[in-house]
């Protein structure tokens, strides 16, 4: 029988994988001159250069609802069917953000106009035009790859280990944030600006809260206490309101961001 507490977070995942799809191709069609059409825009290159500067803010922008969403479980601010919702938006998010940043690197490569080789996607800071931008983006994508290949990984790793390992969200998404500063089309653009400062201003603060509500770690049981402190599912964190047999949710067996 299926545990109706998994539910709240199933429909999570079908209304943020809906939204990121339809937020993308708002974007595209935002992008696209109001003086041509819409067929002949997103035909051949020109196409892909439309996707890939969408693609781009959606993978920075999943990012950064991952990584609000983990810092909310570790200030330990929500509780209940809540946390369940928020923990499985963390993980879903994260997996978006993978997806979309495959997407992004897939229409840049095809976007002729822009001349980026393979080596260039893979080796940072090789590319003559802007190399501090494009050796942050690179940067970036290993940082992702590492933190996502470890976060399906985790039973597997020492607790320890992976919580060092799953840090490595942080400078990620400061590199995304520099990736997207010095070499982002739209950077320009009065909302993006908006969107960045509220983002930034909430993760400073959950991250300052976050720090100063941090329990003692010679506390008996510290380790495991801490656990969803960086997002980890909830099935490491001792549960006051249930009865000892009962199966923790199956929420916890996908991916962690943070």
């Amino acid at each position: 029988m299926v545990d109706p507490r998994a539910r709240p977070g199933s429909a999570i995942r079908i209304w943020a994988g809906g939204l990121a799809v339809a937020a993308m191709l708002i974007l595209v069609a935002v992008m696209i001159p109001t003086r041509g059409h819409l067929a002949r825009d997103l035909a051949g290159s020109a196409g892909w250069w439309y996707v890939a500067r969408a693609s781009g803010l959606m993978a920075w922008w999943l990012l950064a609802v991952a990584v609000v969403s983990g810092l909310l479980m570790a200030a330990r601010l929500i509780s209940g069917s809540a946390r369940i919702r928020i923990q499985s938006l963390h993980e879903f998010t994260g997996v978006l953000a993978v997806v979309f940043t495959a997407l992004h690197l897939i229409s840049v490569f095809a976007t002729s106009s822009l001349r980026i080789t393979l080596w260039q996607l893979l080796i940072p800071f090789s590319r003559s035009v802007n190399p501090v931008a494009q050796g942050c983006g690179v940067l970036s994508c290993y940082l992702l790859a590492s933190v996502g290949l470890t976060s399906w990984a985790r039973g597997a790793l020492p607790w320890r280990w992976w919580r060092r390992l799953h840090l490595l969200t942080f400078p990620l998404f400061a590199l995304v944030c520099a990736h997207m500063a010095l070499a982002g089309t739209d950077i320009a653009n009065p909302g993006l600006h908006w969107v960045s400062l509220v983002a930034g201003a909430v993760i400073l603060f959950l991250t300052v809260l976050r720090l100063f509500t941090r329990r003692p770690a010679h506390r008996p049981g510290a380790d495991a206490a801490d656990a969803p402190g960086l997002g980890v599912p909830a099935l490491h964190e001792p549960r006051e309101h249930t009865r000892p047999s009962v199966a923790p949710p199956a929420a916890g067996s996908g991916m962690s961001m943070l």
